[in-house]
């Protein structure tokens, strides 16, 4: 089953929004949700939502309702200088880039409060964006496409990379067990460039 990203999402009844991000177990390599933003909001989607899927869109078994009373992705939270805690089994991380804050600044006898969206990823698990690193054992390599997830377990089979310029404009299709690991969106290969490029490749599908 594909799990694309940036692609356009239909409900039941109706388009509902693009994919963003998928939420995964590192150490497993479980896709356990998908996150669907739409008009400023972004939802958790538990991946048995998922009725069909291609490269180029996903189909959900759920209605447009029932997916906005589903978990939000991103939330308002106060962002101060420690570490944010955790609340029931959800992580609460700040977004990293400042074109994701929504800040509201106050200043009072020298005390700045700022607030701004932070992502609620379940805990002990974290999300990968589209456009996410790839870094072979000896570099940079690339970008995150889109995750190839076995239907039986939902673990990832396969990573399709966006190998940009390296060798012409492609995808590259890399097993999971040649991941070594995932953290802080960036994909960790255990093999080198070179060995890279003997890996299958298919044209790029998406702009």
């Amino acid at each position: 089953m594909d799990v694309p990203l940036n692609v356009d999402v239909y409900c039941s009844d109706g388009q509902a929004g693009r994919t963003s991000s998928v939420v995964l177990n590192p150490v497993s390599m479980e896709v356990t949700h998908i996150v669907i933003k739409e008009k400023g909001e972004a939802y958790l989607v538990p991946l048995d939502q998922i009725l069909e899927s291609t490269p180029h869109e996903v189909h959900l078994r759920c209605t447009i309702e029932q997916l906005t009373k589903m978990e939000r992705f991103l939330r308002m939270q106060f962002l101060g200088e420690e570490e944010l805690d955790i609340e029931g089994d959800l992580r609460r991380t700040a977004a990293e880039s400042d074109a994701n804050y929504w800040p509201y600044l106050t200043a009072e006898d020298n005390y700045q409060e700022m607030y701004g969206q932070v992502e609620y990823i379940p805990h002990h698990e974290l999300a990968i964006h589209r456009g996410a690193q790839v870094q072979a054992s000896n570099g940079h390599i690339g970008s995150v496409d889109e995750f190839i997830v076995s239907p039986t377990n939902n673990h990832i089979s396969h990573l399709v990379l966006r190998a940009g310029h390296l060798w012409g404009k492609k995808d590259i299709t890399i097993p999971v067990s040649n991941i070594d690991r995932i953290e802080n969106d960036i994909v960790y290969l255990n093999m080198k460039k070179e060995d890279v490029q003997t890996l299958p490749s298919i044209k790029v599908r998406r702009g």
